[in-house]
């Protein structure tokens, strides 16, 4: 699955947020995605700005800052981390440890996602194909509209200078 999130970032990301947008996760439950089945492992980013991680029900508080540059301190347990947005919408997000370029952490929404993270990434998916398609029919579109500008053009000037013909030939006819 990682390798599958990896994959798919770069087509996504132009629909990501910004973590300045604390309303996006802030006062709800992250579940962080990984390999160990046997843990859930639950983040609640407070408004106080308290953290609290739950492993299997056993909760930890710690706290988390938004910094001025966009990146997010956490510490729990004495360890502090400086993470920086991969991605982030409503559903789900990607943290990378600060200089990194693997993502490190990825969260899912469970109340969104109801604990089916490649269906919601598969329905990321196809929401870009639909863009990546509407974008490209819009350049058709634009493409035509260029290349029938000259003959449009044409048919203006020549629908222009029949009227002036006309009119020139009206004006000889009354004088």
């Amino acid at each position: 699955m990682n390798h599958y999130i990896n994959n798919l970032l770069p087509r996504i990301k132009r629909f990501s947020k910004n973590l300045n947008n604390i309303e996006l996760f802030v006062d709800k439950s992250w579940i962080l995605y990984g390999d160990d089945t046997y843990n859930k492992i639950e983040y609640t980013f407070c408004r106080d700005n308290t953290l609290v991680k739950s492993v299997n029900g056993y909760a930890h508080q710690g706290t988390w800052r938004l910094l001025p540059t966009g990146k997010l301190i956490i510490k729990v347990e004495n360890i502090s981390i400086q993470l920086e947005k991969v991605f982030l919408n409503e559903g789900f997000f990607v943290l990378n440890i600060s200089g990194e370029a693997s993502s490190g952490y990825i969260f899912y929404n469970e109340d969104i996602i109801n604990n089916n993270l490649k269906s919601y990434l598969e329905s990321l998916e196809r929401r870009v194909e639909i863009a990546e398609k509407e974008a490209a029919e819009a350049e058709r579109i634009e493409q035509e509209n260029l290349k029938n500008a000259p003959t449009f053009t044409l048919v203006v000037v020549i629908i222009i200078a029949l009227l002036i013909s006309f009119l020139s030939y009206i004006a000889t006819k009354i004088d």
